[in-house]
């Protein structure tokens, strides 16, 4: 008896601890696309565990949601706060490569990382690339180079950064 009344306080603080630690909102880059159609980012490596196991193995940069230092839920956009890597060099590192979005432990969607200036048409879900005033802006869409682009996901993503303040909406981003 004395045994439990030790294991179960001691088991509690290391499940509190351990979901502190895992972040709310995670944002795999994996793979580069190159010169394909982004078709190895498609949904369906959402629903396969071997393939996100295989994604796991290819990220080349994670955005947590501590990493996020605004949201302006007016236009579905999560801007990166200081980080060691200058915006545009890490906007380039995210830019033309797949990309998995978890929120609350789950994956909510797949699909390819763009410049929001590309030229590329694709009918999958695209995370908007963006630099203004040196900050890193990204922004969840279901689909590129067709309008309307409604936000994909946004109820996920602003439950999870509703705290976060928002930034003004920059006029003209400019792509480095």
């Amino acid at each position: 008896m004395k045994l439990l009344k030790i294991l179960i306080p001691a088991a509690v603080l290391c499940s509190a601890q351990a979901a502190a630690e895992t972040p709310r909102l995670s944002l795999w880059i994996t793979e580069a696309i190159g010169a394909t159609d982004a078709g190895q980012c498609a949904q369906p490596a959402l629903h396969s565990e071997m393939k996100l196991a295989a994604l796991r193995a290819k990220i080349s940069d994670r955005i947590d949601d501590a990493d996020i230092a605004f949201w302006n839920p007016a236009t579905a956009t999560w801007t990166l706060g200081d980080a060691a890597t200058p915006a545009s060099d890490r906007a380039r590192q995210i830019a033309d490569h797949c990309f998995v979005l978890w929120i609350n432990g789950k994956p909510t969607a797949a699909g390819v990382a763009l410049w929001t200036h590309s030229a590329r048409l694709v009918h999958m879900p695209v995370l908007g690339v963006s630099v203004a005033d040196g900050a890193l802006s990204l922004r969840l869409g279901a689909q590129h180079g067709a309008s309307p682009n409604p936000p994909l996901a946004f109820e996920g993503i602003n439950e999870v950064l509703k705290e976060k303040p928002a930034r003004a909406a920059e006029s003209n981003p400019r792509q480095d």
